[in-house]
């Protein structure tokens, strides 16, 4: 009888150690979670109000689209009251799209109006322009340019297709001044601002054929695409997007009727083997003693024996 008396004495002490362990365990599990939730850094959800920053940087005269701009909480006691709150103009974002920065505009920075020129200002096309910059426009066809492939924010060169005076074989062994056409590149990597009156350069955009194409360019280059208007015809090149210059071997700035016509080619290598054969009978005076000479209109003998 003590034996099993004993024995369960034993078990009930076995039992309540192992409820003391288990208290124990629990009470330090507890003061585990609750270090690590003290170790944690305090997130304070600050108030804030939604503010129009800029996604994506714009350049000096670029023109803003929809994906340049988004929405960012702001710390309430930072918004300055030129700030583009969301709660006061929930449509600024397409409102301004399609307007021109009249600065460098940085990723993150809160846009203000100030800091744009829209479309419905007087000064809009100006403020596209780089500091010194001018505007000039040409007039352009299906036949003249590249006006049904280009778009706004492109990169042209304008060539000059016109005549010049040249040496001809007059096909009996004399020479006759006849005419030729050359064409040259006088203005390189222009941006194209405007297609006829219309500003723009988005991922809706689409190519259209316009009459006129308003290209940014310098004081020198304005001169030389109005000197051009009046010498000959004005076209219109498209440029890479990728940038980079042809690799093509020329031997001068520009290209000749006689490069591209084996015809007229072949003219003007025989005019230019062709002896000159007017010639004038000129007094020469050695003293008071006169003698006549035969030259040619270039001042030089003639290649044949006198007569």
């Amino acid at each position: 009888m003590i034996r099993v008396i004993l024995i369960g004495f034993s078990l009930l002490l076995a039992a309540a150690a192992g409820w003391a362990v288990k208290i124990y365990l629990s009470s330090q599990r507890e003061e585990l979670v609750a270090m690590k939730a003290a170790l944690q850094p305090k997130v304070v959800v600050a108030p804030g109000v939604e503010v129009l920053v800029v996604r994506d940087a714009v350049q000096i005269a670029g023109v803003l689209s929809s994906g340049n701009l988004r929405w960012q909480m702001w710390p309430e006691e930072g918004v300055n009251a030129r700030y583009i709150t969301r709660k006061a103009r929930p449509d600024a974002i397409d409102k301004f799209t399609g307007a021109a920065a009249r600065q460098p505009l940085f990723v993150g920075e809160p846009l203000t109006e100030e800091k744009l020129v829209l479309k419905r200002d007087g000064s809009f096309l100006a403020a596209t322009l780089a500091e010194g910059g001018r505007a000039v426009t040409v007039k352009v066809d299906e036949a003249s340019g590249v006006s049904g492939l280009i778009l706004p924010g492109d990169r042209v060169d304008v060539l000059l297709t016109h005549e010049v005076a040249s040496r001809e074989d007059d096909g009996k062994g004399g020479v006759v001044m006849g005419k030729r056409y050359v064409s040259e590149v006088i203005a390189r990597d222009l941006r194209v601002v405007a297609i006829d009156q219309e500003i723009r350069h988005d991922d809706k955009a689409a190519p259209k054929v316009g009459k006129t194409v308003t290209l940014a360019v310098d004081a020198v280059q304005a001169e030389a695409i109005s000197l051009g208007r009046v010498m000959g015809s004005i076209s219109l090149s498209l440029r890479s997007a990728f940038g980079g210059e042809s690799n093509t071997v020329r031997q001068r700035g520009f290209t000749s009727s006689t490069d591209i016509s084996a015809a007229l080619g072949e003219r003007a290598a025989s005019a230019a083997r062709t002896p000159e054969t007017v010639t004038y009978n000129v007094t020469v005076y050695h003293g008071l003693t006169p003698q006549q000479v035969r030259v040619n209109r270039d001042g030089r003998p003639p290649a044949g024996p006198a007569e």
